[in-house]
């Protein structure tokens, strides 16, 4: 199976999950999440070419876009600073949101990691559209009234995101 990790806080928790599985090929754009998985040898890492971001271990910008294109992920995990219903969602960074939007596109299905206090807020750059999203994984303190307006957009609750 291939999968697409973004660099964020909650997809790194992901990958720490991960690192006991098998036979994985991961790309991501976060330094810290392949470090991680790079401990397990059946796992494949493959990282994602482009500008080092300062003060992070995020590589961001379409320098990867030909990495990108020739990748077909099973699953792409993400997050953001902020998930609306009209903008979806959204993060500090244009280069994040232009490298986020061609994981999406080289991905069967997106995922969306997003607590909820990020839900209903937004940021600078649109990095998802809401129907990108397949499935949106937020925690209990998740408004009922904007889960509902999500229309198609799969919902689950993990108690402790």
């Amino acid at each position: 199976q291939c999968i697409i990790l973004d660099a964020s806080s909650s997809v790194l928790e992901l990958a720490k999950a991960l690192v006991e599985h098998d036979y994985l090929t991961v790309v991501t754009n976060g330094l810290e999440a392949a470090t991680i998985l790079n401990q397990n040898p059946r796992i494949n890492v493959i990282l994602i070419g482009g500008i080092l971001r300062s003060g992070s271990k995020t590589i961001e910008g379409v320098l990867g876009k030909s990495i990108l294109e020739g990748i077909h992920s099973d699953l792409f995990f993400t997050s953001a600073e902020g998930l609306s219903i009209r903008e979806g969602m959204t993060d500090f960074s244009l280069y994040e949101a232009e490298l986020k939007k061609l994981m999406i596109a080289s991905s069967s299905k997106t995922v969306a990691l997003v607590d909820h206090t990020k839900l209903g807020r937004r940021s600078i750059a649109t990095s998802a559209k809401m129907e990108d999203i397949d499935v949106l994984i937020t925690d209990e303190g998740a408004d009922p009234e904007f889960l509902r307006q999500l229309g198609t957009t799969e919902v689950l609750i993990a108690p402790y995101l």
